[in-house]
């Protein structure tokens, strides 16, 4: 069995995480250690640190701040440019087009096994963001702190009073938690595929505020650089998986509509496909599959919602699919997932 690295992400917005906390150093020391990290792996803006032990410091902040809404109010305070060389190069693009296709095209930099999309359903444009490793449970602070850095980039170029049309959450609604319609200025859903910002297209033409073609030349060469000198490449099969988890829904996903997303013509789609030997229809299942999974790791979801959710028109239909691929019911998934978390606890 291939055994795959997990989930990575620069250190870069460790420190700025642990600022708006506001703690001192002896504190700063006793969170790092708690969630497995030390000044050596995150005081350098290119150091590479385990998404799950960020995760685990975010859970580390809630707690010692006492603030359920840690990850949101985080994220309000940071800006895009704290993603490292990824977000400097959207920063200093020239229009919000080109900066978000800057952020997709190039955010397996900052993070890895990461879906990060722009993606069009009827007239709204959907800015996505997903870990898609399933060694990284859906993380709510996570998804909080990353969507509200993204909402504070684009009011950045908007203007400070821009609300998103609506927000999606992976995660389930918290309990007694924050409000976050008043916090965000829209209509909220929780327990949705992907996490997500919908945009009206008309927003996408915006200037950038701080455009540096020169800037955007060098950081581009540096990233470019950076990628071959640390072998780094996204990969074509996780890329075609990422739009298709992004269009996944009531209706079929097809090669047309996939290529469509990826601006490439179907032929184009289908030659690249050959190419690189995948087969769409098991790219296809295997996102399903892994989305899947994220909903049954929600206890709030029934299995009949999730049928629905995922394109099915009945439960047997779903619990089908899933055993051929999991070798188990989505029921004994369910239970089988809640019996390891409460031996872990």
């Amino acid at each position: 069995m291939k055994i795959t690295s997990p989930p990575m992400t620069l250190s870069s917005l460790v420190i700025p995480a642990l600022d708006v906390a506001g703690l001192d150093e002896n504190l700063r020391d006793r969170v790092l250690a708690a969630s497995s990290l030390n000044r050596r792996q995150v005081d350098g803006h290119l150091n590479i640190i385990p998404l799950e032990h960020f995760c685990r410091l975010l859970d580390e902040l809630t707690k010692l701040t006492g603030d359920a809404a840690f990850g949101i109010h985080a994220g309000a305070r940071l800006q895009v440019a704290h993603l490292g060389l990824v977000g400097q190069l959207a920063v200093s693009s020239q229009s919000l087009a080109e900066a978000i296709e800057s952020l997709c095209n190039h955010f397996f930099i900052f993070q890895s096994k990461t879906y990060f999309g722009l993606h069009q359903e009827e007239d709204l444009f959907w800015l996505s963001y997903a870990i898609s490793d399933n060694r990284v449970p859906i993380h709510q602070q996570n998804a909080d702190m990353m969507i509200a850095i993204f909402v504070n980039f684009l009011r950045s170029v908007l203007g400070r009073t821009w609300s998103p049309v609506e927000i999606r959450f992976q995660h389930s609604k918290p309990t007694g938690g924050p409000r976050y319609e008043t916090i965000f200025g829209c209509p909220i859903q929780f327990g949705r595929r992907i996490n997500a910002i919908g945009i009206s297209p008309r927003d996408l033409n915006a200037p950038m505020p701080n455009c540096d073609d020169n800037l955007h030349k060098l950081l581009k060469e540096v990233i470019d650089l950076l990628s071959a000198q640390r072998n780094i490449q996204a990969d074509f099969g996780f890329i075609v998986k990422q739009h298709i988890l992004m269009l996944m829904g009531s209706e079929p996903v097809t090669t047309r509509k996939v290529a469509q997303s990826m601006r490439l013509s179907e032929k184009q789609f289908l030659k690249l496909i050959r190419s690189k030997k995948l087969g769409f229809h098991d790219l296809v299942k295997e996102t399903r599959f892994e989305l899947a999974r994220h909903y049954l790791d929600q206890p709030d979801i029934s299995l009949t919602e999730i049928s629905l959710l995922l394109g099915y028109s009945e439960l047997s239909a779903f619990s089908r699919a899933f055993r051929r691929i999991g070798r188990e019911t989505p029921q004994q998934y369910r239970q089988h997932k809640g019996n390891t978390m409460a031996i872990e606890t």
